[in-house]
């Protein structure tokens, strides 16, 4: 200690700094407060007459974190405001030390680190001191200080990154702020980027480092999915996809409540259709068990008659956007959610019809060829149902599924000319006996 804080050489300083590190790595962390290291460092750091001591005690800090990593954590909040003030040394090479202590301790902070220590970090802005004012004001981003004009093109920037590593908790503390002020922006594009960028987050952090900003982005994720621009309610759709499925059920236990409760709401179709759109994509993270769990329980209600017309409507979407998240394995439920949706087509309620049309376009689009046999049954009975409003929706389903078949002939692949016609030759057969019937 006494080589640290008074040798004349700076390498002799430095390489004490090192043997402390290793002696307290090799005695265990309790060594810290058997041996009164930090008690004896810290002051030192307070020194005013010698900047030896000053340097010596910052080398101490720089190597002992290095060393000791995450384990040295709970001290740092108490060299952090010691550690601002070096940086306002009159000393250059206090100064120095200080920068280089700074940027070691910050590379090692964890999530809950960083909550930790922003606090100091913020107060110290108010110091008297340029240099310590100058120290910290670089490590907040433009965004922070000018949000209403640089937020959009910082999150811009991070959407044209392309990282090659994960990102650290250091990090985070820095982009976080500007995602959760972005969901509040009045800008559709600004709200879309931030949603973009949380479900692009989950793939490159680690879980842990992003769990205590949760409580903080799942509000703007609710009400960007609740925008009255589709673009940004399936964007966000697709973010709250990638959280759960990134972190599991278990942190969103909330959420899906929140869906639910807003899938059957009276308020307005945009909120049903956007809590239909996410609990889709959500359902979708969770994999093809939860499919299989409540999608018996979504048929039976959306065939109900007993129930109000918004509920039924919001039921009725989980079928335009389920098929989307699942493609393929959403097959097995074509043939029970066709009869439901023809039901629909016959509501009185305007809405509902053009919610089912919809569903019903929707299904004719991605399944045309591969569930055509379940498909052309059903459409079949609709042409033969006693309601004229069903006969119609199925007459334009027909068209929709026939146009697509026809046009797929001419596809410029060999491979889809070849289904469409094999689909197409199929369906004569099937129309022929149906005409000899």
């Amino acid at each position: 200690m006494k080589q640290l804080l008074t040798a004349e050489k700076y390498g002799d300083r430095k390489g004490a700094a090192y043997g402390i590190a290793g002696i307290i790595k090799g005695l265990g962390i309790l060594s810290l407060k058997q041996l009164d290291v930090m008690g004896k460092l810290t002051e030192a750091i307070q020194e005013k007459k010698n900047f030896k001591y000053r340097e010596g005690a910052l080398f101490g800090f720089e190597m002992l974190c290095y060393k000791l990593g995450r384990l040295f954590e709970p001290y740092i909040v108490h060299v952090l405001p010691h550690l601002l003030l070096c940086f306002g040394d009159s000393s250059q090479y206090v100064r120095a030390a200080a920068d280089d202590t700074a940027k070691l301790i910050m590379s090692k902070l964890s999530a809950h680190g960083v909550k930790l220590v922003l606090p100091s970090l913020l107060q110290a802005l108010q110091d008297d001191n340029w240099r310590t004012k100058a120290a910290i004001v670089p490590v907040l981003l433009e965004a922070l200080q000018d949000p209403s004009n640089k937020t959009s093109a910082c999150l811009q920037t991070l959407l044209d990154t392309k990282f090659v590593h994960f990102i650290d908790a250091p990090s985070l503390a820095l982009i976080m702020p500007v995602v959760q002020r972005a969901f509040l922006d009045r800008s559709t594009e600004t709200r879309k980027m931030a949603a973009q960028i949380i479900g692009n987050m989950y793939s490159l952090t680690d879980q842990k480092d992003l769990m205590p900003y949760l409580p903080n982005i799942i509000p703007g994720l609710k009400s960007s999915l609740l925008d009255p621009v589709p673009e940004v309610r399936s964007v966000s759709a697709r973010a709250l996809g990638a959280m759960v499925k990134g972190m599991g059920e278990s942190s969103f236990e909330e959420l899906l409540p929140w869906l639910m409760h807003t899938l059957t709401s009276e308020s307005s179709s945009v909120d049903r259709s956007g809590a239909a759109q996410g609990l889709s994509e959500v359902v979708a993270g969770l994999g093809v068990h939860k499919l299989h769990k409540i999608m018996p329980d979504i048929i039976a209600t959306a065939e109900r008659t007993d129930i109000a017309p918004h509920v039924k409507d919001g039921y009725i979407m989980m079928f335009i956007y389920m098929p989307g998240a699942f493609t393929d394995e959403f097959l097995p439920y074509i043939g029970q959610i066709i009869n439901p949706i023809l039901k629909a087509l016959a509501d009185e309620n305007e809405y509902v019809r053009e919610t089912a049309l919809k569903a019903g376009q929707r299904i004719v689009n991605l399944y045309a060829e591969s569930a055509i046999t379940l498909l052309l049954p059903e459409l079949e009975k609709g042409l033969f149902d006693d309601n004229w409003r069903i006969r119609y929706s199925s007459v334009q389903l027909l068209g929709d599924l026939l146009a697509g078949l026809y046009m797929g002939r001419s596809d410029v692949a060999l491979m889809v000319r070849q289904a469409a016609l094999h689909v197409w030759t199929s369906f004569y057969l099937v129309w022929s006996f149906v005409l000899e019937r």
